[in-house]
């Protein structure tokens, strides 16, 4: 997973994996899950990120890549609910 950028918060049976749009940053999620964790609905979160900043580490930045690294995540989730924005979303 090199070039990402991982950020999980919340505990509870469903995980919600948070994906932002080509361009964007997880940023982008964070106002959801300031609410998610103040919530504390039994719902855990997990804000993935690979925006422009991994390119400048030599990162490739394709529908491939970014499969290999959200394979893992999707694999160790019991209950999982995908939240995806633009090419995020497109992305699965």
């Amino acid at each position: 997973m090199a070039g990402l950028y991982l950020r999980s918060g919340g505990a509870g049976d469903t995980t919600y994996l948070l994906l932002h749009g080509l361009g964007a940053t997880g940023e982008v999620w964070e106002g959801l899950t300031d609410l998610m964790d103040r919530d504390k609905a039994g719902a855990g979160w997990r804000q993935f990120s690979r925006g422009a900043w991994a390119l400048s580490l030599g990162t490739p930045y394709t529908y491939t890549s970014l499969m290999d690294d959200l394979i893992p995540l999707i694999n160790e989730a019991s209950r999982l609910v995908v939240v995806g924005h633009s090419m995020g979303g497109w992305s699965v």
